[in-house]
């Protein structure tokens, strides 16, 4: 990975603040956005969902509990709702929710990743996914974190969206591990994106 620290200026780093980018944690940037996140107001409880219509894309936003790497104090440049659980909300909106006839792709969000199960437990997702089986869309995009994206759940996933396109949005901000660790913050993804990859591939194969 791309670096733009010199061995000097790590080491400095390291024996001055105890920053170790092979130990993943930058305790100064954890306190720090965990102080500055403490005060961020909660969603109310009637802020259920939102749908947002542009042409033939749609897209779906439901309140869950907060990002699980915003509490950590994560993600220097993200600043996610902070939600909470809300029974029966699932069900709810489902039964609410109408689709423009001329919606092709669906795009699911969130406050933070859709299929982190703190966010929105297995049962839920079932429902959703049952949902966006028999909804008219035919192309389905997931914002979600990239350690959510388990065989366990993508099987589920096109097993009960078969027929569909399947899509999931990640982010991964820089490619630079200097960056990614000193200044945003956030657990690099970049040497699990092979695997990721491979997930796919594993998964897709006896599908075609």
């Amino acid at each position: 990975m791309f670096e733009w620290l010199s061995e000097e200026e790590r080491k400095d780093l390291k024996l001055r603040f105890d920053l170790d980018p092979n130990a993943n944690v930058n305790s100064i940037l954890d306190e720090y956005m965990k102080r500055k996140r403490k005060n961020r107001p909660m969603l109310t409880h009637d802020k259920m969902y939102e749908l947002y219509h542009n042409s033939d894309l749609v897209q779906l936003w439901f309140q869950t509990p907060p990002c699980r790497f915003s509490q950590m104090g994560k993600c220097t440049m993200c600043n996610y709702w902070n939600g909470r659980k809300i029974t029966g909300l699932m069900k709810t909106m489902l039964s609410e929710l109408s689709l423009p006839e001329d919606c092709q792709t669906i795009l699911i969000n969130t406050c933070g990743s859709c299929l982190d199960p703190l966010e929105v437990p297995k049962e839920d997702l079932l429902l959703l996914l049952n949902w966006l089986k028999l909804c008219p869309a035919q192309k389905v995009i997931f914002e979600t974190h990239w350690t959510t994206l388990n065989l366990k759940t993508l099987n589920i996933i096109n097993s009960m969206l078969s027929g569909k396109k399947i899509m999931y949005e990640i982010g991964i901000e820089s490619t630079n591990s200097d960056t990614l660790f000193y200044l945003l913050n956030k657990p690099s993804s970049l040497v699990d994106i092979g695997g990721i990859v491979k997930k796919f591939i594993n998964i897709m194969l006896p599908l075609l």
